[in-house]
């Protein structure tokens, strides 16, 4: 038996969870029992209410990765390494926690621009100005 390709809502839902839970596309549709990518991508093309629940799931994954960023930048327990020289910089685990954060912090400024994008602004002379945009997300 090959890949569903027949929306279901069972489905549908169990795609859509695990898209909040923040598992990327690609892995879900890797797994056995998921459609192909081409297949929800045609859905939600498609699919009014699959398009809308499709967006919320994502705003859903993108609020979690917010959360994510704290915990990697909080996180320091491998930091440090301690020698018989004495205690110097784990440079690989910052180095790696670095591009972890800069990643989801790309990946969030596509996913929720107004809230983590890039804010240009153009003054009456024509001269461009770049800011970090940060916002309030919760009340």
């Amino acid at each position: 038996m090959g890949r569903p390709s027949k929306y279901s809502e069972k489905l549908s839902n169990e795609i859509l969870g695990q898209l909040a839970e923040g598992k990327s596309l690609r892995k879900i549709c890797s797994q056995k029992e998921m459609p192909n990518i081409s297949t929800v991508l045609k859905w939600r093309n498609e699919d009014e209410e699959f398009s809308k629940q499709y967006t919320h799931a994502r705003e859903l994954q993108a609020f979690g990765i917010l959360d994510e960023l704290l915990d990697i930048a909080d996180d320091g327990k491998d930091d440090l390494i301690h020698t018989e020289n004495g205690t110097k910089p784990n440079s690989e685990v910052l180095q790696r926690s670095k591009l972890r954060i800069d990643t989801r912090k790309w990946f969030l400024s596509k996913m929720l621009p107004k809230v983590c994008g890039d804010k240009l602004d153009l003054d009456v002379k024509g001269n461009m100005q770049i800011e970090q945009v940060t916002r309030k997300i919760i009340d």
